[in-house]
């Protein structure tokens, strides 16, 4: 009779394990504002229960350190509540909070929370939409007695769609400009040509366009002739 094989029971050793979600939370708030609520979540993945010994925070402005329970069995959920007093705070936080438990893959998990805090007359503003068209000069100048040669004003479409330029016009008549087309929609040339410089004179460039929106459909821009600085003595 053949012998028997005997196959020792080999049992497996029970565990206990705390799975967290997310270790590190992250808030941006203004001075001044109430009290921040973070919370961590975490999961028991062992086959064993998980019993929270104690839960401490680096700082005592995180007024409430807790959990919803002590103890969790395999497979239960739990989380771990943290507030946050910001009060007279300003600037970069960095707390941590520390869980003691049983689990013997990890007895101390650490917690982060970072909190940045601004003052709201540190809040930049919003910037303005950038410029549809560029211009440039914006104000074209010559000195009285100055030799009547013409001077060019560059007009670049910056934005996605393009912008024709349809006409341009000058409020007087010693400010005679001519329209030239670089690239259709995308680029012009204004040239601007005084009848004469002996006396100061002032006038403005109507520019009109068909651009979409409202305020660039009629572009004014400033020409003028000025009298000559004096000379200090």
């Amino acid at each position: 009779m053949k012998g028997l094989w005997l196959l020792p029971f080999l049992a497996v050793p029970a565990f206990a394990q705390l799975h967290w979600n997310d270790r590190q939370k992250e808030f941006h708030v203004l001075q001044g504002s109430t009290n921040l609520v973070a919370r961590y979540t975490f999961t028991n993945s062992g086959t064993n229960d998980v019993i929270i010994t104690s839960i401490q925070s680096s700082c005592s402005c995180c007024t409430t350190v807790s959990s919803d329970r002590k103890t969790y069995h395999p497979a239960d959920k739990g989380v771990v509540t943290v507030i946050f007093n910001t009060a007279g705070r300003i600037g970069a936080q960095d707390r941590t909070i520390t869980v003691s438990s049983n689990d013997p893959e990890e007895p101390r998990a650490t917690l982060k929370l970072l909190v940045k805090i601004s003052s709201p007359t540190k809040i930049e503003a919003a910037k303005p939409p950038a410029p549809l068209i560029q211009i440039k000069p914006v104000l074209l100048e010559w000195k009285k007695g100055e030799q009547k040669d013409p001077k060019t004003i560059l007009l670049d479409v910056t934005g996605d769609k393009p912008i024709h330029v349809l006409s341009v016009k000058s409020d007087n008549a010693k400010l005679v400009p001519k329209l030239q087309t670089l690239i259709a929609g995308q680029a012009y040339t204004i040239m601007v040509t005084p009848a004469n410089t002996a006396t100061p004179a002032k006038g403005t460039l109507q520019i009109e366009t068909d651009a979409s929106e409202k305020n660039w459909k009629t572009i004014t821009v400033p020409v003028a002739i000025v009298a000559s600085a004096r000379k200090k003595s």
